[in-house]
């Protein structure tokens, strides 16, 4: 009866009589390149053989990766500029540090010596 075959769930090939599909059965059309993940039909991989990137499209993606290219430049740039300061940094930090221990031994030598011969 008809409304019979509408409350039936979808089979599908491969499946046990009566047992519902998961997916629906796919439009018509052209078969697939690739089917997705889930088994979705419609997921092609890249470019069909009549579609061509225009030249337009080229020219667009050309111009942004030179624009990040530039970026990536400034900021290596900025990182060596940083990174030489930094070392400058450290070696200053390290003879500030030998000055202070040697004045703080000096300070303290002549106070020993002092302490001895009395």
């Amino acid at each position: 009866s008809p409304g019979a075959a509408a409350t039936n769930p979808v089979s599908a090939p491969g499946l046990t009589p009566g047992a519902a599909a998961v997916n629906p059965a796919p439009a018509p059309g052209p078969t697939p390149a690739m089917s997705g993940p889930n088994g979705e039909p419609n997921v092609t991989a890249g470019l069909e053989e009549e579609e061509v990137m225009p030249e337009e499209e080229y020219a667009a993606l050309n111009l942004m990766l030179d624009q990040i290219n530039s970026c990536l430049d400034n900021l290596e740039e900025k990182n060596d500029t940083l990174n030489a300061k930094l070392h400058e940094l450290l070696e200053s930090n390290r003879q500030v540090r030998m000055e202070f221990r040697q004045q703080q031994i000096d300070a303290t030598a002549p106070t020993d010596s002092q302490d001895r011969s009395t």
